[in-house]
């Protein structure tokens, strides 16, 4: 089994939620590597290039912004499918932008998540990959500030999404959050998440979605 292991820097925001664009009922999108449909076997990915992600926490009381360093791991396919098994930072690895500190703890929650690629917009090749629960609960993220924990999660009807476009190295997985629902939050805030990742396939294989 291929594992996907991504570096990222993480913010957390809240805005307002919007609309996800649904997938085309006769698209069938799916991983590949090499060209190649994964196959029955879930697809191991290697180590990918960290790029920069935002996530941002707002509510009526507090807001707060936070940069983390993230290593995440998981699998791509049979098909549409995909799992994030791992997604790890820690304080050290953060900086707060907004928000008065310290920062204690950083975690996310109801791992392993499971990812299924859905087809946008036929004829432009837009994918998004829903992140949906694993079973043990809704994608979601703690932080704990100044003594304080805040969590949130995104709620089955409203699931976080990256859009997916293949690039020269592999897969970039882009997370935006003006276009995405927001999580719900404690202390009644909401949440979002932006920016990028990149997924490349280990030795030196290609990864790429195609539908």
């Amino acid at each position: 089994m291929k594992k996907i292991i991504t570096t990222a820097i993480t913010l957390f925001t809240v805005l307002i939620p919007a609309t996800i664009v649904t997938a085309s009922a006769n698209a069938a999108p799916e991983w590949l590597i090499d060209g190649l449909p994964v196959g029955e076997a879930k697809s191991d990915l290697g180590e990918s290039k960290g790029e920069e992600i935002l996530l941002e926490f707002k509510s009526a009381l507090i807001n707060f912004d936070i940069d983390c360093k993230v290593l995440m791991e998981g699998t791509a396919g049979p098909g549409a499918a995909g799992t994030i098994t791992k997604a790890h930072t820690a304080p050290a690895e953060c900086k707060i932008i907004e928000g008065i500190g310290p920062l204690q703890e950083v975690e996310f929650l109801k791992l392993p998540w499971k990812t299924e690629l859905t087809l946008v917009m036929e004829g432009v090749n837009l994918y998004r990959d829903l992140v949906l629960s694993g079973g043990t609960g809704e994608p979601g993220w703690l932080v704990k500030l100044n003594g304080v924990d805040f969590t949130c999660e995104w709620e089955a009807t409203k699931e976080l999404f990256a859009e997916v476009t293949n690039v020269a190295e592999g897969a970039d997985y882009v997370f935006h959050g003006n276009e995405a629902p927001t999580a719900k939050c404690s202390s009644m805030g909401t949440g979002k998440i932006d920016g990028l990742i990149l997924f490349k396939a280990e030795g030196g294989k290609t990864l790429s979605v195609s539908g």
